[in-house]
């Protein structure tokens, strides 16, 4: 997963990127993490992700303004983003975390083919 350009950092708001999903890791490198939050988000971020949701790594100091926009509290944070609009959020970086927002990708992507189907 690369850290986000502007360009990519900027997709993620509203209307940016019609159609395309994101998941997102905020906080990178963020100093207050000890060793062992760090060692698990950096293990976080090389995760395997579906083919359907981008990865993309914020840096929060340069693209302050999506701390605002997604009402984000602490760091590091880890997202579900489409749209512009926050679909699942975990401050943890942990395997469960991992779990949780890949069933909400799984069960959003399931929604989205039935409504299809209508």
């Amino acid at each position: 997963m690369g850290l986000a350009s502007s360009s990519s950092a900027d997709d993620l708001l509203p209307g940016r990127a019609p159609g395309r999903r994101f998941v997102v890791y905020f906080g990178a490198g963020d100093p207050a993490s000890d060793a062992e939050g760090r060692a698990l988000c950096r293990a976080f971020r090389e995760a395997r992700w579906p083919a359907d949701l981008t990865p993309v790594e914020v840096d929060v100091e340069r693209a302050p303004e999506l701390l605002a926009h997604f009402g984000l509290r602490r760091l590091p944070a880890v997202a579900i983003v489409e749209d512009g609009s926050l679909v699942a959020l975990e401050y943890a970086c942990t395997p469960e975390a991992r779990d949780f927002l890949l069933s909400v990708a799984s069960s959003q992507r399931r929604r989205a083919y039935e409504d299809d189907d209508l």
